[in-house]
C-alpha cells in the first residue's frame, strides 16, 4: 500500500464528489454554490488530498476563520473502510500539524446526524460532541447536523 499526501485541488473535490454518486453514496443534488465552498476550503486555509495506490481517498482541511479558530471539513470515499487505521492515522498527524502550525486552540465541525461513522471518526480524533440533541434543521437540506469542537 503507497499513501500519498498532496495539497487539495478543485479537482480533487470533483473527483470524490462524482466518485460518491456513481457509488450511490451521495444524491444527484449538488448544492448549487459547490464551486463556492469549493473555492472557499482552496482560500480559507491548509488542506490536503490523501491517495492509495493512486487512488483517490480523500481530502480534507481546516478553513481558518478568525484568531485561532477554524473549522474542519472533509469529503471522503468508501475507500476509507478499506484502510481505515492507517488513514485514520494520517487524519489525525496532518490535523495535529495543521492545528499546530496555525496556533490554533479551537477546531469545530459539523457532522450530518445520517453519518453515524463520521461521528465515530471525528470523536476519535480528539473532538467532542457539543450538541448532542443535533441541530435541527441545520443542514442544506434541513438535516440535523452535529457539532463537535477539539479544544
Amino acid at each position: 500500500m503507497n499513501i500519498k499526501v498532496v495539497p487539495f485541488t478543485s479537482d480533487h473535490a470533483y473527483d470524490i464528489i462524482e466518485r460518491n454518486i456513481r457509488e450511490g453514496r451521495v444524491n444527484t443534488d449538488i448544492p448549487e454554490n459547490l464551486n463556492t465552498i469549493i473555492t472557499w476550503w482552496l482560500e480559507s486555509g491548509p488542506a490536503y488530498t490523501i491517495f492509495v495506490d493512486d487512488e483517490i481517498v480523500a481530502s480534507a482541511g481546516v478553513a481558518i476563520y478568525g484568531p485561532h479558530r477554524g473549522e474542519a471539513w472533509s469529503l471522503m470515499t468508501n475507500l476509507i473502510k478499506k484502510y481505515p487505521k492507517t488513514l485514520f492515522k494520517t487524519f489525525k498527524l496532518k490535523l495535529d500539524e495543521i492545528i499546530a502550525t496555525n496556533s490554533l486552540s479551537r477546531v469545530h465541525s459539523t457532522v450530518f446526524s445520517n453519518i453515524e461513522a463520521g461521528c465515530r471518526f471525528i470523536e476519535h480524533l480528539g473532538f467532542v460532541n457539543e450538541t448532542p440533541n443535533g441541530m435541527k434543521k441545520f443542514g442544506p437540506n434541513g438535516e440535523t447536523v452535529y457539532l463537535f469542537a477539539r479544544t
